[in-house]
């Protein structure tokens, strides 16, 4: 068993030095909800900080592939998505109505901290941009610029990169 301790923002037993004395604890990201993998939890963070990374999840026997993007990122961009394929019945400014929908879901999108930083809290959830799944029978569903979000906990297990289809 490795002893991960030392990842803490602390060192080992997260006291730091006498100056830091008056700040309040740093949760670790080993601090996780249980079920939840730390390192994949690492991957979240640093998407967070700006360092988008691609994966490959295992989920209930299907494989999600992409590139890891943080909360803030999922919404805004699914926002736009939205509005994009708004479409309008009978009267109304279409591009009125697609602001509204995009300041929406940017509304969403305001829970999760600045792109830059990072939450002080654990993550339930992964988001991926440009998500390729494949089903257990080794169908391939693509979409064009597929967002796609799960329960961190629903991960059974993952592999760093992203793959391709063959």
């Amino acid at each position: 068993m490795t002893d991960d301790s030392n990842l803490t923002p602390g060192g080992p037993d997260n006291t730091g030095t006498s100056d830091q004395a008056n700040l309040p604890e740093v949760p670790s990201v080993l601090d996780q909800p249980d079920g939840t993998d730390w390192f994949l939890a690492t991957l979240i963070r640093n998407a967070e900080l700006g360092l988008e990374a691609g994966v490959t999840l295992q989920v209930g026997g299907s494989l999600v592939t992409g590139r890891i993007i943080s909360g803030r990122k999922y919404f805004e961009l699914l926002g736009e998505q939205v509005a994009q394929t708004f479409q309008m019945t009978g009267e109304g400014d279409r591009e009125q109505w697609k602001a509204i929908v995009v300041e929406a879901y940017s509304g969403w999108a305001q829970a999760f901290p600045p792109q830059g930083e990072a939450s002080n809290q654990g993550y339930n959830y992964i988001q991926l941009a440009e998500a390729r799944i494949c089903d257990a029978a080794g169908n391939w569903i693509f979409g064009e610029n597929t967002l796609w979000r799960g329960k961190l906990a629903a991960v059974d297990g993952f592999i760093p990169g992203e793959i391709q289809r063959r």
